[in-house]
């Protein structure tokens, strides 16, 4: 992680419920449909558990875990170590609270395949507990987060390192951190909602993922790619947000495709991140800029040799050198069909060693092109 965070002080230097609600009494004796057994949490059936971390602790791979609001809130932390699915009757009311946790996670996955579903999570401190739930097994086959609501969360509050995972139809709101991607890669992240929180979506050197449908408002930092590549954003909707849209650096090979981008102080910006598509995008009403691309070829040289060093032995190279490709997005302030320009600006810190006149780097504005732009906007759900 520092090397991480050092690298990024770099760059800057150098750029300047889907659940049915039903009585506790009826769960408690049907035998339902799983590939292993059913234990139970709260409710009030005969043998059901009190504790949440007591049933997981008497599962085996393949069991479900279902826990009843009646006993919400439980203060508990949890260590998920057998691959099983969690399961809260009703994402609203079954709630596992943060409040005076001094565990470092609320809950910790480290079995390789686990399903969440039918949560909130809640008031989770950044200065006791780190993460509110955290994933990490680089061995992951397949992890489920899946209708659950995370808020009031002053931490990371879902924290990934792993692969191949399903994060889809949460809601995050008034977190510090809402879900970051460390690492790892494949993961698919759909139809979740963001609303308040300080960063919503993060990556960082995390590739291959899909990230489709979501909704950001009212973030500082929307959505933040790092050294991330090989990644498909499609039908997001980014609208309102405190600052920008969406913040890529040292991404390369990301496609940008029916994503709108409104409302916000600028749209999107790329720094060091060439090689990247983005097509019929709909840029609305963005304050400041509707985008901005920022190169520095010292920046660029260097992360190629970094990539090739880091992935050479995989057989793979990360070429940053090449030319983002902007076709037919929809642009609120161009009103032509002829083509819009999309300012790139170059810095060449070396002409300041050089002259010694200046003490900031010199820009020169080589301008890309959208060649065809759209004249009405995409219909894009999300």
């Amino acid at each position: 992680m520092r090397q991480k965070w050092f690298v990024i002080g770099i760059i800057f230097l150098f750029v300047g419920s889907g659940f049915i609600s039903t009585s506790a009494q009826n769960f408690e004796k049907i035998s339902l449909t799983s590939r292993g057994n059913w234990l139970y949490v709260g409710g009030t059936g005969p043998g059901n558990y009190s504790r949440i971390q007591d049933a997981i602790n008497e599962s085996q791979d393949g069991d479900t875990v279902f826990v009843f609001n009646d006993s919400a809130p439980y203060y508990e932390s949890l260590i998920i170590n057998k691959s099983i699915t969690l399961m809260g009757e009703n994402k609203e009311t079954t709630i596992i609270d943060g409040t005076g946790l001094t565990a470092e996670a609320m809950i910790k996955v480290t079995a390789i395949t686990v399903t969440i579903t039918g949560f909130c999570f809640q008031n989770c401190q950044s200065n006791i507990t780190y993460w509110t739930v955290y994933i990490r097994n680089s061995l992951g086959e397949q992890h489920h987060i899946t209708q659950n609501i995370f808020r009031n969360n002053n931490n990371n509050a879902l924290y990934f390192i792993a692969m191949y995972s399903d994060i889809s139809n949460n809601t995050f709101y008034n977190n510090s951190a809402a879900l970051l991607l460390d690492y790892g890669g494949n993961h698919t992240v759909e139809h979740n909602v963001f609303l308040n929180n300080d960063e919503s979506i993060g990556l960082y050197e995390c590739h291959w993922n899909t990230i489709h449908g979501n909704k950001i408002a009212n973030s500082s930092i929307p959505l933040l790619i790092f050294m991330s590549h090989y990644n498909n954003f499609s039908e997001n909707i980014l609208d309102g947000n405190n600052h920008g849209g969406l913040d890529s650096l040292a991404s390369s090979k990301n496609t940008f495709y029916r994503n709108i981008f409104s409302n916000n102080q600028y749209g999107m910006t790329l720094t060091a991140s060439q090689g990247n598509t983005i097509t019929g995008n709909n840029f609305i009403n963005n304050s400041d800029y509707q985008v901005i691309s920022i190169v520095h070829p010292l920046v660029g040289v260097g992360l190629s040799l970094y990539y090739h060093r880091q992935y050479v032995r995989n057989g793979s190279f990360f070429s940053l050198l090449g030319r983002n490709k902007w076709e037919a997005n929809y642009w609120s302030d161009w009103n032509s069909s002829s083509p819009r320009p999309i300012d790139r600006v170059i810095y060449f810190w070396s002409l300041r060693l050089l002259t010694r006149i200046t003490g900031t780097p010199y820009p020169i504005r080589r301008p890309q092109y959208d060649w065809h732009p759209a004249q009405d906007p995409y219909d894009i759900r999300g």
